[in-house]
């Protein structure tokens, strides 16, 4: 795998907040991922690029929690809805990697780029920001999945 330093640009987003521990990612993803597709329908909000799911504060200790938005990024709308947040994260620089293969092998990528960090003597920033980026998506089990890691720096 390589990494890439790169400025993600100003993004809105429709998203489904949730403070959980790792084993509980994928059942918040079973019961919210679906719902968040037909809101974005159901207000006819255009949908800018892939799904994103966005960490603060996930240190990787499964027992630990934090705070995890799966997130659409979307056109600047003016919206209301009770059943997720409407939000802009501001532009970010962040080393990012693409990592291919199985969803349940994510944790391999993300080890992976925090010792290449620490090679490169490359520090998170304090607010421990951390985003996959799903580019493409074919199944839990694929290993032709490609989702891009991204951790905020500087």
């Amino acid at each position: 795998m390589l990494t890439e330093i790169k400025t993600i640009p100003a993004k809105h987003y429709l998203a489904a907040r949730r403070n959980l521990t790792l084993p509980e990612v994928q059942d918040f993803t079973n019961s919210t991922l679906q719902g968040l597709y037909a809101e974005a329908e159901r207000f006819q909000v255009p949908i800018t690029g892939p799904c994103e799911f966005i960490y603060f504060g996930c240190t990787g200790h499964p027992e630990l929690p934090f705070d995890l938005l799966i997130s659409l990024p979307i056109e600047k709308q003016e919206f209301e809805t009770d059943a997720f947040d409407y939000f802009t994260l501001p532009e970010t620089i962040c080393i990012c990697t693409d990592f291919i293969g199985k969803a349940e092998s994510l944790r391999e990528g993300w080890t992976w780029l925090v010792e290449e960090m620490e090679r490169q003597s490359i520090t998170p920033h304090p607010e421990n920001q951390a985003r996959e980026i799903y580019k493409q998506w074919i199944s839990f089990d694929s290993d032709m999945n490609i989702t891009e890691l991204q951790v905020k720096i500087g």
